[in-house]
């Protein structure tokens, strides 16, 4: 089932990892699959949307919160030191202006 978010096209990958992750979540019962994957795609299409409202967010994202968060996702990775530090950094200030953007919507 393909589905689009304002022109962006999700892949169905995202909507089935999402699944099986809610699947490993069930502790009650034998969850419905349908109602399962219903809620899995829900789950993609609202942080689709999130992300999408933080990258037209053109406020300047605190260089050191991205470090902070770029060298904690480092550590959890087990990446080591100079490995393709500009792509984390990237996703590092998405990350953080994805966390502002919910922050700004539900706090």
């Amino acid at each position: 089932m393909a589905i689009s978010v304002n022109g962006e096209l999700i892949p169905d990958a995202l909507v089935t990892h999402e699944f099986e992750r809610l699947l490993k979540t069930q502790t009650a019962g034998n969850p419905d699959p349908a109602q399962l994957r219903l809620m899995a795609a829900c789950a993609v299409v609202d942080r689709v949307l999130i992300r999408q409202v933080a990258d037209r967010d053109a406020r300047p994202v605190d260089p050191r919160e991205v470090e902070t968060v770029m060298r904690r996702e480092m550590q959890a990775a087990g990446c080591r030191p100079g490995i393709n530090e500009p792509a984390m950094r990237r996703i590092a200030e998405q990350q953080v202006r994805i966390q502002r953007t919910h922050s700004a919507h539900h706090g």
